[in-house]
């Protein structure tokens, strides 16, 4: 299924211009979202609208530009357009193609879905990534998300085995504080006051640093707390991560979050400034989007 009007919008962003540096890259972004928009179709997502295209090119040109874009495993940007679409990543994960949808539990409805991203009901409703920690090196992994509300419930994200490790993810849990964990459940996390919607970056550039970074419109990005030094070796337990819940190796899903979540995505170790460059970007999609961030 191809996208009414696409091409014409692709051919839209070079004409009447000289060709710069980064019209490769540009030009690249265009096929990418193409084959995202297709594949939108295919999983019965309906057309997506040439603002969520646009918005769509330029988060993945910039991503290219900035170097980030080799470094992402799966994102989901979390479109307007419809539930179906809001489920489906850009990019799949590894190139499995059971990636190409994720699976959504709980009685999701239409109402949702706004354009500030999806918003679950803290009980019963989650997705399934199908993408585990077991796929990072144990030393190089980010997830980030971007919580556009927050309403301490439970956790935005997250693929663990009880008494050994995984990957836990808070913005705001129910005693307000944020949690990172990559690792060991125990002795690689670490928790605080949570600073509220926005974006969260939680990354781990060696067996050594886990980092946990925040920003937000009106909150310069920083780090948030001090750096997990406690080492740890992996390998992670090959446990699918769940996102708006946590996914137990016991309990099967768990702590679902009423948040409402914008953008998702699992990378290689970023820095600090990688992290930035991430924010920077994102942040642009979802003002183009017209709604999502803080």
């Amino acid at each position: 299924m191809s996208q009414p009007g696409y091409p014409s919008q692709v051919h839209t962003l070079h004409r009447g211009r000289r060709f710069a540096l980064n019209d490769i890259a540009t030009t690249n972004a265009a096929a990418i979202v193409q084959a995202y928009a297709t594949q939108v179709g295919l999983n019965q997502g309906g057309f997506l609208s040439n603002q969520t295209l646009q918005s769509l090119i330029g988060l993945v040109n910039g991503l290219m530009i900035d170097g980030l874009w080799s470094k992402v495993l799966i994102l989901n940007p979390y479109v307007p357009d419809s539930l179906v679409a809001s489920w489906t990543p850009i990019l799949q994960g590894l190139g499995q193609a059971g990636f190409v949808l994720w699976q959504a539990f709980g009685a999701w409805v239409a109402g949702d879905l706004t354009v500030n991203g999806l918003a679950g009901n803290g009980s019963s409703k989650y997705l399934v990534t199908n993408f585990s920690p077991s796929n990072f090196a144990a030393g190089s992994m980010a997830v980030v998300h971007y919580n556009s509300t927050v309403t301490a419930t439970g956790f935005t994200s997250g693929g663990y085995s009880s008494g050994s490790n995984g990957i836990l993810c808070a913005a705001k849990y129910t005693d307000n504080d944020y949690y990172s964990t990559m690792g060991d459940t125990v002795n690689n996390n670490f928790n605080a006051a949570s600073p509220g919607a926005g974006y969260y970056c939680h990354s781990r550039v060696s067996t050594s640093d886990h980092r946990l970074y925040y920003a937000s419109s009106g909150s310069a990005h920083a780090q948030l707390g001090s750096t997990d030094a406690t080492l740890f070796s992996g390998p992670y337990v090959n446990q699918s991560m769940y996102v708006h819940a946590l996914h137990n190796n016991i309990a099967g899903p768990q702590l679902y979050t009423a948040d409402r979540i914008s953008f998702w995505a699992a990378l290689t170790g970023l820095t600090s400034g990688d992290s930035l460059n991430l924010f920077n970007r994102i942040q642009a999609y979802r003002t183009s989007i017209g709604g999502g961030f803080v």
